[in-house]
Parts: structure tokens; sequence; C-alpha cells
């Protein structure tokens, strides 16, 4: 198996009261791995609704985190390209658009399990500070060479706040940026996702990363793209060619014969043996003589 590949992608930044319209990522082809992380956060203090999945789309994730007065939403949505999605132009999330502030990354991916695309789901709220980190995870990789996600949402001081030093428990496998974004639109926002190829099954209990800043409120989630698998043996073909006896040639032939065992009966002589006085006194003939005629 080889690990699943992020082929191409593109992002929605924070836009306050506007559904993520992300174009269609480069290369798309049927049968392609879609994905979407979502973010909608509030805007005014007040609660967010949670977004709508497209028609013909999964949810698989629908992380929140609800405080007393501030919301976050990061989900995730999948779908197995068609003829339909290559032809179109870009992909519409629907969103909360009254007191709202929504962002989002859309990947085409290769490589994967086209029956069971994602798994090993786990988010919670993450820790406050400049290392938000979400524990108690307990999830498996599943298979070899699966390609590990990471994400983090929440409200940070600024607006500018950048992310870094992606991290899970263990051997850290090498990861990749794929999004990092934050903004003072609404409330101060940040969003990143990282994604990693482990090579080798594994448990998986802890999810961090550095903030330059310090984050507050926030809801990190962590989830797996397995690789492909094929239940199809490949045989090779041995060619074997047949080479005509020729009669014209005097070959050798090696032959095994079967010992066949032979019981010999003597054989019962009851007749009279030849009379001794037969001779054959002329040598130069082959006339047999009996001188004796009485016998």
């Amino acid at each position: 198996m080889a690990t699943p590949v992020i082929q191409s992608s593109n992002n929605y930044a924070w836009t306050a009261n506007t559904s993520p319209v992300i174009t269609k990522p480069t290369g798309l082809a049927v049968g392609d791995l879609m994905l979407a992380l979502i973010f909608s956060v509030d805007s005014v203090g007040s609660p967010v609704d949670e977004p709508t999945t497209p028609t013909n789309w999964t949810r698989f994730s629908n992380a929140f985190y609800d405080g007393a007065s501030d919301t976050i939403r990061a989900y995730v949505f999948w779908k197995i390209a068609d003829s339909g999605d290559t032809s179109a132009t870009n992909f519409t999330f629907v969103c909360d658009t009254t007191s709202s502030t929504n962002a989002g990354w859309l990947g085409r991916i290769t490589g994967h399990n086209a029956t069971a695309p994602l798994t090993s789901l786990y988010y919670t709220n993450g820790s406050t500070g400049t290392n938000p980190t979400i524990t108690g995870a307990n999830v498996s990789t599943v298979v070899n060479d699966a390609l590990l996600f990471m994400s983090f949402c929440g409200f940070v001081a600024l607006g500018s706040e950048t992310t870094s030093n992606y991290t899970i428990n263990g051997t850290n496998p090498t990861w990749t940026e794929l999004l990092d974004i934050s903004s003072s639109t609404g409330i101060n926002e940040l969003a990143c996702i990282a994604s990693a190829p482990e090579s080798a099954v594994r448990i998986v209990t802890q999810i961090e990363c550095d903030t330059s800043g310090t984050i507050s409120e926030n809801v990190g989630q962590f989830f797996v793209i397995p690789a492909t698998t094929s239940t199809s043996t490949n045989l090779d073909l041995i060619s074997l060619s047949q080479v005509p006896y020729d009669l014209t040639n005097t070959g050798t032939a090696n032959v095994t014969l079967d010992v066949i065992s032979l019981t010999a009966t003597p054989r019962d002589i009851t007749g009279s043996q030849a009379d001794p006085k037969w001779s054959n006194p002329d040598k130069n003939t082959t006339t047999w003589v009996n001188p004796d005629k009485s016998v």
C-alpha cells in the first residue's frame, strides 16, 4: 500500500456572514476523494447554527465548542467525486450568515480507501494558552501507510496569530501545514489544518500545536484517511512452449522395464529315452542307424 496523497487544494479565508464558496481543486477526477473542513465561529458573542451538509456529501465530524457566549464549529465533509463534480467550478458550504465568521479548506486526495475513506475521529475542547492540546483520544491509525489529519479552531488575542509545531504522542511524523489563517473579522479567530503520513499502525492519545499568541476557547480534532486496499492477486504468467517430436531423427529411448516374476514348473517326462544303441557311425552324414533291429 501507499499513503494517500493530497494532490491539490483551495481554501476560503475568514469572511463575515457569508457561506464559504471554494474553488474546485486542480485536476479533480472521477473517483478522487474530496475532503472539506469548514469552520464557523460567532462574530457577536452569540451562538451560530451548524453548517449544512451539501447534497450527496457525507458529514464525518461535527466538532464544536459551545460556551456561555461563544460558539465554534469545525465540521468535516467528504465525497467521492463523480462526473458532476469534475465539471463544476466551485463548491458551496452553507453556514450561518447572520452572526458568524466562516472559513474553509477543500482538498483533492488519491490513494484512499474508496469504501471507508475516513476513520478514527476524535475531537474535544483544547487547552488555552499558546499550546492548544487535546488529550484522551486513544484512537488507532488502523492501517499501515495512513494519512493523518489534525485541526484546531478557536479565538485568539489579536487575530494575526500563526500556528506551528504540530505534534502527536510518541514518535512524531512529519507534518505538512495545509491551512493557517487568522483574522480580526469577527472576534479574532484562527483555524489551522495539518497532515502527516504514518507508515505503521499506532495509537494516538494526544494532539497539539503551538500558536504565536494566546488562544482561548478552541476545539481540536484528529482523524485518519486509510490507504486503499486490494483483494485481488496478481499472478505472473508462465509461458510454456511445446517442442514437436522430430520423427525423422533417431533418438535414444530410456525404457523402464517392470520385472516380471516367472515361476518355472518342472516338466514331468514319463516317456522312454532314445535307445543308446542308436548311433551315427558315419560322422559325415546325418543318418542315424540302428544295427540291432530288435530294438
